[in-house]
């Protein structure tokens, strides 16, 4: 009977605290300021299909809350416990993924990279591993592999041993993406071995879903260190993210040198030496490389850069002027500087994306009870095609309150 009483109380004792969290998540996001995005000038249907991915921080908890804006108003997304108790920095994809695919994205990865997603079909592979680490190497790898039919709701899930290769330490899908029934999966694998070799590859893999094996194992590109010498030189290989695009073309990845600068403090900064670009075309398997024009090499205020169709693109800030650089990547050419005009008040930290040939700007940083300009070009002809901003309905923020857009997207 004493174990009855106890259990019993112990329920009550949880349902109290929980009710009381839930009581006190409800209230306090009753209190937050209501945020509403509200068309200004250019096509309102185009502006209805925007919704606005951020994080709300009134200085009162660690992480601030997740949200989402559009035309109707402010849905805050970290309503309950277990999403509170969830990576509170999980990106406006993976939210959404989790929201749409609940019983598919339970117990997967949080990296979006991971993860490949059109009309169809949601694909996930990620590279895990049976046994421990043994000093030089990692043993036992495989791909655990997972393909979602939307329509059906059939799933496919199976994994493939990861070719056998002597010293591997590290390795990690880095993009997925899919090519009628072949699977590409941009595969980063480091290797490190008795004699101090430290050597990082980009390899992309090529997987058959129905036949459920490995067609190629293509290496890209390496760098390799000698970790019983001191360098101050040093590279990395990175892929250049192509936006979860539905069918992508080509894959590219950057191989950039840096040096460790030693300045009059004392302290270090890193100096970018130069950068090696690698293409690689999606359906021949082909790839090759190419460098930046000479003007661009010395640009130190060049930003980021990512793939849009078969245009990789570059941007800077100047004098609150967005200019975007294009390299097409089919005809191999250089095409001209685009110029858009950003919101008031944005700066060298304002937010850039592409979308379906459209370039979306907008103000990044929202404080106070200050309202915050979208604007939206057409990537081709460079024309303002909508104009809206963020305001504020209901409670409003105090001067330190911050809001942060992560994402601006259509629906």
């Amino acid at each position: 009977m004493k174990r009855y009483w106890k259990l019993s109380t112990l329920t009550v004792f949880i349902v109290v605290v929980l009710t009381g969290f839930f009581i006190q998540s409800s209230f306090a996001f009753s209190n937050y300021p209501e945020f509403i995005l509200k068309h200004q000038s250019g096509d309102e249907k185009l502006g209805s299909k925007i919704e606005v991915e951020g994080n709300y921080s009134d200085h009162s908890d660690s992480f601030g809350n997740s949200l989402s804006i559009d035309e109707e108003g402010t849905t805050y997304l970290q309503t309950t416990y277990l999403s509170q108790l969830q990576n509170p920095f999980l990106g406006p994809e993976i939210k959404q993924l989790q929201k749409k695919y609940k019983s598919f994205m339970r117990g997967k990865s949080d990296y979006i990279g991971n993860y490949y997603e059109n009309k169809d079909t949601l694909a996930y592979v990620n590279i895990e591993t049976d046994t421990n680490f043994t000093g030089y190497a990692i043993t036992d790898q495989y791909f655990d592999i997972e393909v979602l039919d939307k329509e059906t709701g059939d799933r496919q899930a199976f994994q493939l041993e990861l070719p056998d290769r002597k010293y591997i330490n590290f390795s990690d899908v880095r993009g997925v993406t899919l090519h009628g029934d072949e699977l590409k999966i941009i595969t980063n694998l480091s290797f490190y071995d008795e004699s101090g070799l430290d050597k990082e590859e980009m390899h992309v893999f090529s997987i058959d879903v129905i036949e459920r094996e490995i067609l190629d194992d293509e290496w890209i590109v390496t760098n390799e260190e000698d970790m019983n010498q001191e360098y101050d030189v040093w590279t990395d290989i990175e892929p250049v993210p192509w936006e979860l695009q539905q069918n992508p073309e080509y894959f590219v990845f950057i191989k950039s040198t840096h040096k460790n600068i030693e300045r009059d403090d004392g302290h270090y900064e890193s100096e970018m030496l130069e950068n090696e670009y690698i293409v690689y075309h999606i359906a021949s398997g082909e790839h090759e490389g190419f460098e930046l024009p000479d003007e661009w090499k010395d640009d130190n205020t060049l930003l980021h850069s990512w793939i849009e169709g078969e245009h990789l693109l570059f941007y800077e800030i100047d004098n609150n002027e967005l200019k975007l650089y294009d390299y097409n990547l089919s005809s191999q050419q250089f095409d001209d500087k685009k110029h858009f005009d950003l919101p008031e008040g944005a700066t060298e930290e304002a937010y850039v994306t592409i979308q379906d040939d459209k370039v979306i700007v907008a103000n990044r940083y929202h404080q106070g009870s200050t309202s915050s300009a979208i604007i939206i070009y057409d990537y081709d002809s460079e024309d303002k095609l909508y104009e809206g901003i963020i305001d504020i309905e209901g409670n409003e923020p105090t001067a330190n309150d911050e809001l942060i857009i992560h994402d601006v997207q259509f629906q």
